[in-house]
């Protein structure tokens, strides 16, 4: 009797152990999966900010503008988005480094987002540089993209009364008077 109750019990010990081996590897795979999708996510996401980034380095804001989402279009046309993004080159030159400081990749069936913060590191000073991405027609899309700089101070304030703006408007909300851009 002792001898089939110890058979019943390494039986049981056996069958728990594969169990939950099976669960181990289990949820290993799932982690192992999601893991890969985020961080396969997150490369097509970057590789697009990158090419975005390298046709403003460039100065090449045609390109850099139909690779704009629709978004963005609505609100600017080609002429302000090449006036606004030339102000920025101008002041900051080209981008040198950037370090990562956050990013955030959300794909669903109702639409995929990301969003990306930089600090960095320009020809004439230092930056945070956040983007907007959508998804659209299968490929990552840019739809905002704003950047912070001590260099920029100069274009944000008005040349009349010296409000400092907090975005590039071509005349000043405090006095009415044209910015220089």
């Amino acid at each position: 009797m002792a001898d089939e109750n110890s058979g019943k019990s390494s039986s049981g010990v056996r069958w728990l152990f594969v169990g939950g081996t099976g669960l181990f590897v289990l949820v290993l795979l799932c982690g192992g999966g999601l893991y890969w999708f985020y961080t396969s996510s997150q490369a097509e996401v970057e590789q697009a900010v990158n090419a975005f980034q390298a046709r403003l380095d460039a100065e090449d804001y045609e390109v850099a503008y139909q690779a704009i989402g629709p978004e963005w279009k609505l609100l600017n046309s080609q002429a302000d988005f090449t006036e606004l993004e030339s102000t920025i080159f101008s002041q900051l030159g080209k981008l040198q480094s950037k370090t990562m400081l956050s990013f955030n990749v959300n794909e669903a069936t109702s639409g995929s987002t990301a969003y990306f913060i930089y600090n960095c590191t320009f020809e004439h000073g230092q930056g945070q540089v956040k983007y907007s991405l959508t998804k659209s027609t299968g490929a990552w899309r840019i739809v905002g993209h704003h950047v912070e700089s001590p260099a920029l101070l100069k274009v944000l304030a008005c040349p009349s009364c010296s409000k400092v703006m907090n975005e590039f408007a071509k005349f000043c909300g405090e006095c009415g008077a044209k910015m220089n851009r």
